[in-house]
Formats: C-alpha cells, structure tokens, sequence
C-alpha cells in the first residue's frame, strides 16, 4: 500500500467513508449531497493510489475489504480530527460560521436522518450542517460536552427504560423498536421448529460495540461467545459465514440480498429492545438545533413508533 498523503483530499475520503456506510453509491451520493460520477471518480482515485480494492462487490451492495476496513477506520479518524481542527479555527476568528455538527450510530434509523438533512440544508441555508457517525454512544456523549457535536442521535439495546443521560447532557426518549435475530439463511438455526436457548448458547453471538448496556449484555449474553465489531459492514460480511446477530428490522430487511435472514424465534427477539433517544448539552439551544430536536420527535412519532 504506497503512502501518498499529499495525493488524497479531504473530500475524497469523505465520498469513501460514506460509501463505506451506505454500502452503495447511491445512498452515499445522498448523503454527502454529491453525484455517483464524482463518487466513483473519488474510489477510483484512492484505489489507484493506494493499490488496492477498497470494496468487494455483491450484487448492488459495496463492501469493505479487509485492507478497505483498515483504510475506512484511518479515513474516519482523519475526518473527525480535521473536524475538530476546523471547529478550532472558527472558534478563532471573530466571524464565525454557524455549523450544526449531528452524530448518529449504525443502528439509528437513516431514513429519518436523511428527511432531517433535508429540511435542514432547506430551512437554515446559513448553517453548515455535517453528518458524523460514531462508534459508540460513550464517544458520543464525550464529543457533545467537549463541544464536538452539538446533537447525538443513539441507538442502544436493552430493557425498556429510558437511557440515563451522563453528567452535563439532556436526553430525549425518543421511543423504542422492535428487531429480531438474524443468521444466514442456511444456519441450523432455521430448520429448528422451536428454537430453545442452547441453541443459541452454542452458536457465537456478534455485537455491535456500543449499541447494548455493558450491564445488561452480562446478564443477557444468550451465547458461550461473543465477538464484538467497531463496524456494521464487518460484523454482517461475517454473518454471511457463521454465527447470529440481533438487529433492528429496519436494518435486518436491508440485507436479506445477502442471504441472512431473521431466525423464527420470536420469544427471544423480544427479549431485545432497541431504544433511541437524542441527547444534547444543557444548555440554551440555538435555533436549528432546536429544529432537530422538535423534527426528530415527530419523525419517530409518525414513522417508527407505529410498530409492535
């Protein structure tokens, strides 16, 4: 892999990183507001400079390569330190642009956060609105009270009760959902009429690092082992092998494409609730962050709220 530092943009690594979320060009155009030619011309870029094959292809669906995997997570960090850098720079200038820094996890519904984005670019033109996705919710709420992030919209499974906001932060419960358990389709799994609790206890459970309570994963494990990811797309290419997950439905239906599918075991999907709330800093709130505030509430109300 040749280091050539000087050869990438900014804006390259950001059309990567998104792609690398999204899993397409498509959605990643969307997301960053860009065209797919310019998407594509910024993958093909990186992947002549760095030699490699950043994405294995399935079908429509991009995945992360293993080198891809390494390069998405340096990629990120990159992004986020010149975040913050820039952050730095408008805290030193007299004139200071106004920007509204959003931070989601992979389990946070993207539908809603792109009819947010929407509305947002459309109603405050004067605000520069950036989309960030985080790890894990504990660096979310590091990132809002160092004044990093101005708004983190969480996913978190566990019991139904709301989720303790850390000192210095306000939340907002913003509801819960449903998922369910998903194997590959070719799992032992499927061909049990009564799925009981050994069954899973036998097979490796993969989880997604920051989306359950540390507390309740002790109590709750359901599996001899347990392998944890810093990234979805590496957690669901080793599905596609061996082991189950839970996930939200609205992210399970997404890779039906793939092969993995929901296991028919209702009683202990159940026991898995996704609860998601917003959580923000204490304090007065400008204007488009209030926006959000009121525009995520009634998204959740009208869109997710309405399953059981």
């Amino acid at each position: 892999m040749h280091q050539k530092l000087d050869s990438f943009t900014l804006l390259q690594l950001q059309s990567f990183v998104a792609i690398g979320q999204c899993q397409n060009l498509t959605s990643a155009s969307k997301l960053i507001r860009k065209d797919r030619k310019t998407l594509r011309e910024h993958l093909d870029h990186l992947e002549s400079e760095l030699n490699v094959e950043l994405f294995n292809k399935r079908g429509k669906i991009l995945h992360l390569s293993e080198k891809g995997l390494v390069f998405y997570k340096a990629a990120n960090l990159l992004l986020y330190n010149a975040k913050c850098l820039n952050n730095l720079g408008n805290s030193l200038t007299k004139e200071r642009k106004n920007t509204l820094n959003i931070a989601t996890n992979s389990f946070f519904p993207q539908n809603l956060t792109s009819a947010i984005d929407k509305e947002l670019r459309s109603k405050f033109k004067d605000v520069l609105v950036n989309w960030y996705s985080i790890n894990n919710n504990t660096e979310c709420s590091s990132d809002i009270i160092k004044h990093d992030v101005d708004i983190g919209l969480i996913s978190i499974t566990g019991e139904i009760a709301a989720p303790v906001p850390p000192f210095g932060l306000e939340a907002c419960y913003l509801g819960h959902s449903y998922g369910g358990i998903y194997s590959r389709k070719d799992s032992y799994l499927h061909n049990k009429k009564n799925i009981k609790h050994q069954d899973l206890f036998d097979n490796t459970r993969f989880l997604l690092k920051g989306t359950v309570r540390e507390d309740w994963l002790k109590e709750h494990s359901l599996s001899y082992a347990t392998r944890e990811f810093d990234d979805i797309h590496f957690l669901i290419d080793c599905l596609c092998n061996e082991g189950w997950t839970y996930l939200p439905h609205h992210i399970g239906k997404k890779i039906s494409k793939l092969g993995i599918i929901e296991v028919d075991c209702a009683l202990y999907a159940k026991a898995f609730i996704t609860q998601h709330a917003m959580l923000f800093r204490g304090e007065e709130l400008a204007p488009a962050v209030t926006y959000v505030k009121e525009r995520v509430i009634d998204f959740f109300t009208e869109h997710l709220l309405t399953e059981q």
